[in-house]
């Protein structure tokens, strides 16, 4: 099996897989040739492993159409895992369901393409039985909820800590902790993060919530307190908190590559005055990330407050060419026109760089900084990237580099904004 590294290149990672089958039936014997497993861009998690965990979904699907009872050995890099169904899946002997299943060894092949040893192996895998992707996903994520207050839908994210075997607590309110077991809390990852509406733990407001968890109904007060504390939570402020977090850390790291700076705004719109001219900066396009690639300099620049797309454009400091006037001359009694072409640099776009995926990790931080570690590497990227060649007036660059550290501490308005 050849798997597809979710980084937008060609590279791949690579692992066997064997079958073997126990019994009458020959069961899942699908690998006579190579496959190419894409990442999932539209899933909630890790797009490579929700790529996988879909393959081997559909993969023992399509058996079990097949044969209604199997049995067999997966040797995953001469890892073996037995795998039985009759009215149900089993998996070593312990009963699953077939999300589970497919998601152990989704785990198990992406490890088998970095680790060969078995000791590695058999702690992912005892991971992986016994803390399911959900809970995974809860404990590093946090677990998403949401409400609708004032006819409008408020998505949070609630700090989530495992307190023993197999249960765990969840803040709801400043300090104020419920506990939860494995099985509910599969559920309400479920209903919130993948939108299924089955089971008890759906569609619940703050109020529902706190009973479901502490027991009883909160008093008004206690109420009032939970959602302040829940609004405090929203998941986009936390995940834009955490992204310009990112960028920062970004421009500490690799000071000489990665300058950041925002132009600070009141009322929603100031005007920045750079050689004379006045140019409107409002607050959803007051920040700029500057990149000193391989070839060239960049600058991304934040265009917009809602999450989208393309929430940031991008600019490449390049060559442009212009027809000038110069005057006229006379032939043959009319007067022509005479133009000369002149050259100077400037910033170029901005460029048509779309995102992968849209499926709540695009923050405005994070596209910055994604888009900032592409155009590091830029001889690669304006390779792979076509909207980009049209700007590339000039291929060689290097006696026409700016001087980043210069242009801030001289005049960075001119830097951002000419």
């Amino acid at each position: 099996m050849r798997l597809r590294l979710n980084n937008g290149s060609n590279e791949t990672l690579t692992t066997e897989v064997n079958i073997r089958s126990i019994g009458e039936n020959k069961a899942i014997g699908l690998f006579s040739t190579n496959y190419n497993i894409s990442p999932d861009w539209n899933a909630k998690g890790d797009p490579l492993l929700s790529g996988i965990c879909k393959f081997w979904s559909l993969t023992i699907k399509n058996t079990a159409k097949t044969y209604s009872n199997f049995e067999c050995i997966i040797e995953i890099r001469d890892y073996p895992i037995h795998i039985k169904k009759d009215k149900s899946y089993h998996i070593n002997g312990t009963r699953v369901g077939l999300k589970t299943m497919s998601m152990v060894l989704a785990r198990l092949t992406y490890c088998s393409c970095l680790e060969a040893n078995t000791s590695k192996m058999t702690s992912t895998f005892i991971d992986a039985m016994s803390e399911p992707e959900q809970i995974s996903y809860a404990l590093e994520n946090r677990a998403p909820f949401y409400f609708y207050e004032d006819y409008s839908r408020v998505d949070v994210r609630l700090n989530v800590e495992s307190i023993g075997s197999k249960k765990y607590a969840i803040e709801i309110s400043d300090s104020v902790w419920g506990e939860i077991n494995q099985k509910d809390l599969i559920t309400f990852v479920n209903s919130y993060r993948e939108h299924n509406n089955r089971g008890s733990w759906s569609r619940l407001s703050p109020k529902q919530l706190y009973r479901k968890l502490m027991g009883e109904a909160p008093s008004d007060s206690e109420l009032k307190l939970m959602k302040a504390f829940l609004s405090q939570n929203r998941t986009k402020d936390i995940v834009e908190k955490r992204a310009k977090e990112l960028v920062r850390e970004t421009c500490e790291r690799m000071p000489n590559n990665f300058f950041y700076h925002k132009i600070d705004v009141e009322d929603k719109i100031t005007v920045v005055e750079v050689d004379g001219e006045n140019y409107k900066v409002h607050d959803s396009n007051n920040e700029f990330l500057f990149v000193r690639g391989r070839l060239y300099d960049w600058k991304i620049r934040k265009n917009s407050n809602a999450e989208s797309r393309q929430s940031v454009g991008t600019y490449v400091y390049n060559k442009v060419t212009q027809r000038k006037k110069i005057g006229q001359i006379e032939e043959d009694g009319e007067w022509i026109d005479q133009f000369e072409e002149v050259s100077h640099y400037q910033w170029l776009g901005p460029i048509c760089v779309d995102n992968l995926s849209f499926n709540g990790a695009t923050s405005i931080g994070d596209q910055m900084v994604a888009r900032a570690y592409a155009f590091l590497n830029d001889s690669v990227t304006v390779q792979i990237v076509n909207t980009i060649g049209g700007y590339l007036k000039q291929e060689d660059m290097s006696e026409h580099r700016l001087n980043f550290e210069e242009l801030i501490d001289s005049d960075v308005n001119k830097l951002c904004l000419v």
